[in-house]
């Protein structure tokens, strides 16, 4: 994962650099001969420290053959890759188009996190743990452990992992967790409460670039955030999406056992979303002024003082409004029959 701005860029990377992992079969780079495990060196000559500079040139190429140093059984090989569009879904499961050219970064399947109350942890996992094996089929990447999990449900798994040069055999059951899409959208999926070991490195840049990523930044989460009112205006997001301080602190709170550079970004998305959200056309924000402002400019004179405090009722009764619809979605998500009640 990367985030950019803020001075730094935050990416999630393995003591195993930038090394491939799964390779579609019908891809570019599977054309080309990239092999899992090719460990990815240099890009259009120059090094590459982080996988997400390896996605910025597949889109800034557009369609253009960039060039992949790799090393290979020791050897250095020169690979030439030409990105193509493939059908993605965007968070709001509509179909779009973009560049790839197939290939996905190679994660150990090492412990990294264990959370406390999960069937990892009354397991006895450990971090530092590495699964070598589940219902005795190797595994070698962290997405063949995921991907596994994620389909045995409430099955009893047995899952050999090494620890301090020993191996071990782990009887673990995952539960069943819901899981929500962008739509409202839920999937049930298995879970036993691991996350990935990954090391946090921290890439400093000059104040100019920064801010000009920082910026670049921000405009994506607003755009993003936008259209989000749009489709909850609309209806195509179900307004049980929409969240309150509840939910916040939930959130704030797990974003912060990832660290403080986690913590920093969901303060600052939490920041733009209130901005956007004071901008609204809506009495008692800051929208509304604007809005007071413009037809003022239209008439010629403002409005009248009955009617803009009839407008300022109207605009407090609807953030009231607003307030406790979340407030009941936060009550209903940490307590699933009060939600039953009312449905």
């Amino acid at each position: 994962m990367r985030r950019t701005g803020f001075g730094m860029e935050f990416n999630a990377q393995n003591q195993d650099g930038l090394v491939i992992s799964n390779i579609q079969a019908d891809s570019v780079a599977a054309q080309a001969g990239l092999r899992p495990r090719d460990r990815v060196v240099t890009l259009d000559g120059k090094a590459v420290e982080h996988w997400g500079e390896i996605d910025d040139a597949v889109t800034r190429a557009d369609g253009r053959a960039i060039s992949l140093t790799i090393v290979r059984d020791g050897a250095r090989q020169e690979v030439s890759v030409t990105p193509r569009k493939v059908p993605v879904k965007t968070p709001f499961n509509e179909p779009a188009e973009a560049w790839s050219i197939g290939v996905r970064p190679y994660l150990p399947p090492v412990v990294g996190e264990v959370r406390a109350g999960m069937p990892a942890a009354d397991a006895g996992l450990q971090p530092r743990d590495r699964v070598v094996a589940l219902n005795g089929q190797p595994i070698e990447t962290w997405d063949e452990l995921a991907e596994t999990i994620s389909t045995k449900a409430e099955e009893s798994l047995t899952l050999r992992i090494e620890r301090g040069g020993s191996q071990m055999d782990v009887t673990v059951t995952p539960r069943v967790e819901v899981e929500r899409d962008a739509l409202g959208n839920e999937t049930k999926v298995g879970r036993i409460g691991i996350a990935t070991a990954t090391s946090q490195t921290f890439k400093r840049s000059d104040p100019l670039t920064a801010a000009a990523r920082g910026v670049a930044r921000t405009w994506d989460v607003t755009v993003i955030t936008v259209v989000s009112i749009w489709k909850l205006m609309t209806g195509t997001i179900p307004a049980s999406n929409i969240g309150g301080p509840l939910q916040i602190s939930m959130v704030a709170g797990q974003q912060a056992q990832q660290g403080l550079v986690s913590y920093a970004f969901f303060v600052a998305l939490i920041s733009v979303n209130l901005a956007i959200l004071n901008l609204l056309p809506v009495p008692m924000l800051d929208g509304g002024h604007l809005l007071f402002f413009a037809i003022e400019a239209v008439l010629g004179r403002p409005l009248s003082l009955r009617k803009r405090e009839i407008a300022q009722q109207i605009g407090l009764a609807l953030l009231l409004l607003l307030m406790v619809f979340a407030l009941f979605n936060d009550l209903t998500r940490l307590l699933p029959p009060v939600g039953k009640i009312f449905r």
